[in-house]
């Protein structure tokens, strides 16, 4: 059952999705454009890089094998993006940043498991970005060799004082063991003979600590200079294009589920049934507009998906009918359906007179009434001009069957609405109302009532008791839920039950109405009047 719901769900939100295309397909394109934009905005970069190696001090150190340890690798990178290092580098290039600026645009990085770093300069010009790179690599070396050697002479000046002091201590034993005699002559002795060792060890050092040459010092090599970069590394208008289109995509969708969810039209037969209160949905009728529109379809295109919808209704209101129990009809005859919407513009006449054409073209005698007296279309859609009707003759009390007319077409005859009263709802809930409908009963298999939206008049809910079934037509993008759901509450409070609804104007591309089953549709010749 789980897999059901998720095969439903992810069904709706397929549905979903394709319904908000347009919204999904904006906000990717001003993602696009966006990403786009800031791309040309951009001041373009450019990126050079070289690669240093770090080495021992000493060419002896390095031909005997002595690998420097990863901590002086370490090391050497903070070295190498030092400010005295960018010191020097601005010095030498001339530059106007200060030391902290221009490392804000350098970035030093080991190779893992080598001695290698990597100078990265990201400038606006190519050309600069080429000379700091390589003169990071050189200043380094530079400075590397001259701390070397400052550090040198520094220990050096060390063993000199120390080498001047020893001399002169010396020379003091020496003068002492002159003057003295007998067991301070052999102490002494034995502190010359130390200070002699001591002597001749500095002696060995200040000689090992000579000055080195800047030419014996090594200290690393440049493996890779930088080279002019050929393009500019940033900004990249594909990357920058797709990632904005993505992000603009990811935005519609979740801007169309949000839209969803506050939206409060009728987009869906999920949500239609819920606000029905569960009943069913026994009609989906695709939209067909156009120079079509205010036209009989089942007339006009018989063989049309829209037809097969219309004869698709007619089946499951007939099947209703038959296993409804509520109502005893065997007294007055025929079955009666009213068709109604919550608010006008919904496509109620439209449904209730292609309803009526295919129930005709299965056998039954139809009788079709316009009990819309505010607002009569069903004489201009059957193309019967201002013929007197329903309400003429609830007004007068003339005999009912004199205003039933014959529109050509087998087994279906139209009750016009008539002139348009002042009291319509008095008029049809006056006992005549109820002996009217009565009649026209006994006379058809069938009568079909189009009647006013429910929610703008009271005439409608005068009607629902005295009839088999109510539909409710609501119609896609245009209804509201809480109308439709305030209609059902309408005509359960005056006594009635809605029986289902019509789903009008559906998205023929989210349905199955063209299986490719139907043969080429055929225009009938039955000419109707265009509203």
């Amino acid at each position: 059952m789980a897999v059901d719901s998720d095969v439903i769900d992810l069904r709706g939100q397929s549905l979903l999705l394709r319904r908000r295309w347009r919204s999904i397909a904006l906000m990717t394109i001003l993602g696009l454009a966006a990403a786009l934009a800031l791309a040309y905005l951009q001041t373009p970069t450019f990126v050079a890089q070289a690669e240093v190696l770090v080495d021992p001090l000493s060419e002896q150190t390095l031909s005997s094998g002595v690998i420097v340890p990863s901590e002086e690798v370490s090391t050497q990178l903070e070295v190498l993006g030092s400010e005295p290092v960018a010191a020097n580098v601005i010095d030498e290039l001339g530059l106007q940043d200060t030391p902290s600026q221009l490392l804000k645009t350098v970035t030093v990085t080991p190779i893992e498991n080598t001695r290698v770093l990597t100078i990265e300069v990201t400038r606006a010009k190519p050309a600069e970005a080429t000379d700091i790179a390589n003169a990071f690599a050189a200043e380094y070396l530079t400075y590397r060799q001259a701390r070397a050697v400052d550090q040198a002479n520094a220990q050096r000046e060390a063993y000199i004082e120390e080498f001047a002091l020893l001399q002169d201590e010396f020379a003091s034993v020496t003068s002492e063991i002159q003057n003295s005699s007998g067991s301070d002559v052999t102490a002494l002795r034995a502190r010359k003979q130390s200070l002699l060792i001591q002597l001749t060890s500095a002696s060995t050092q200040i000689s090992v600590l000579a000055p080195p040459g800047v030419d014996t010092l090594r200290g690393g090599q440049i493996l890779e200079p930088a080279t002019l970069p050929s393009s500019a590394a940033a900004p990249r208008p594909i990357n920058l294009g797709v990632l904005g289109a993505v992000i603009g995509l990811m935005l519609g969708i979740g801007l169309a589920f949000v839209r969803d969810r506050v939206d409060d039209a009728v987009r869906d037969e999920d949500r239609l049934r819920e606000v029905l209160g569960g009943k069913s949905v026994l009609g989906h009728i695709p939209h067909w507009g156009g120079s079509r529109s205010g036209r009989i379809a089942t007339l006009i295109e018989p063989h049309s998906p829209m037809s097969e919808a219309y004869r698709t209704l007619s089946t499951n209101v007939r099947f209703l009918l038959a296993a409804s129990t509520t109502r005893s009809r065997g007294a007055r005859g025929g079955s009666a359906v009213m068709v109604s919407s919550a608010e006008a513009s919904e496509g109620k006449t439209s449904v209730a007179a292609n309803l009526a054409v295919a129930a005709a073209r299965v056998g039954l005698d139809v009788i079709v009434v316009d009990a819309d007296l505010r607002h009569p279309m069903l004489s201009e859609l059957f193309g019967l001009g201002g013929s007197a009707g329903l309400s003429d003759v609830l007004a007068t009390g003339g005999a009912v069957h004199d205003h039933v007319l014959d529109v050509g077409i087998a087994n279906l005859r139209v009750l016009p609405g008539g002139s348009v009263p002042p009291n319509p709802a008095e008029l049809l809930a006056s006992p005549g109302a109820q002996d009217l409908l009565s009649q026209l009963s006994q006379d058809c298999d069938l009568l079909i009532l189009d009647s006013a939206p429910i929610l703008r008049v009271a005439d409608s809910l005068e009607l629902v008791t005295h009839v088999d079934l109510v539909l409710l037509v609501a119609r896609n993008a245009v209804s509201r839920l809480r109308n439709v759901s305030a209609a059902v509450d309408r005509v359960q409070q005056a006594g009635g039950e809605l029986s289902g609804a019509v789903f009008n104007d559906v998205d023929a591309r989210a349905s199955s109405f063209s299986d490719g089953y139907h043969p080429p549709a055929k225009r009938n010749v039955i000419s109707t009047s265009v509203n």
